[in-house]
């Protein structure tokens, strides 16, 4: 006996619209019959995720000018900082000033 009563939650119900068996037992059967390929080759299969991104990016961009513009941006930062310091040493020896 409960002094709340709680509706049970509603079931999920979904009914595929169109499903064929044979697309779907020789997708499998592709699949299967490709990693085993896969396997074969190289005795034990391993995916270069790495590698393909690193070939796309140099297939859209080119490849990349590493030490140029690490050494670019280093400079735009010393460059960067040291006009921050020029500045908030400039507004305290003004405030000083004032004092």
């Amino acid at each position: 006996m409960a002094f709340l009563k709680t509706e049970k939650p509603k079931q999920f119900q979904f009914i595929p619209r169109y499903y064929d068996e044979q697309k779907e037992d020789l997708d499998n059967r592709i699949k299967h019959i490709k990693d085993k390929v896969k396997t074969e080759d190289d005795g034990e299969y391993k995916p270069n995720i790495k590698g393909q991104f690193k070939r796309r990016h140099e297939a859209f961009y080119g490849t990349p000018a590493k030490s140029k513009v690490k050494s670019v941006s280093k400079w735009m930062m010393l460059i960067i900082y040291a006009g921050l310091v020029i500045v908030i040493v400039y507004l305290i020896m003004s405030i000083l000033s004032k004092l």
